[in-house]
């Protein structure tokens, strides 16, 4: 887990260096809304796996019954693939962040529904 979190800073520092175009405030934004939405997704789904016998993960990358430090590693994984896609493609940088946080804040939406 450490060794991921310094990969993704160590990232974050490269992908600063050398960028197509500066990000916008308003990319910034959409970038803080996707991160935000992915880190609550992040805490429901460990939220409900804290209850293996009552409930499953549907996301078959994490399989079944993922244990925190896989769910984080998943989310560090997702976090930073979708920062370098961003960051190499100006173009696609609203369109992904934009959807990609309904999508995140959707599905942590759902996970809360389904808690008691």
């Amino acid at each position: 887990m450490k060794k991921l979190l310094i990969l993704l800073l160590v990232s974050v520092f490269l992908f600063s260096c050398a960028s197509p175009r500066q990000w916008t405030k308003d990319e910034k934004i959409a970038a803080g809304f996707f991160f935000t939405g992915l880190g609550v997704d992040m805490y429901s789904t460990k939220k409900l796996m804290d209850k293996p016998d009552k409930y499953r993960e549907t996301n078959s990358f994490l399989g079944d019954h993922p244990s925190d430090s896989d769910i984080a590693v998943y989310t560090g994984i997702v976090a930073g693939l979708i920062l370098f896609i961003c960051h190499y493609w100006p173009e696609g940088r609203m369109p992904i962040l934009t959807i990609g946080g309904l999508i995140e804040f959707g599905c942590a939406y759902h996970n809360y529904d389904l808690m008691d």
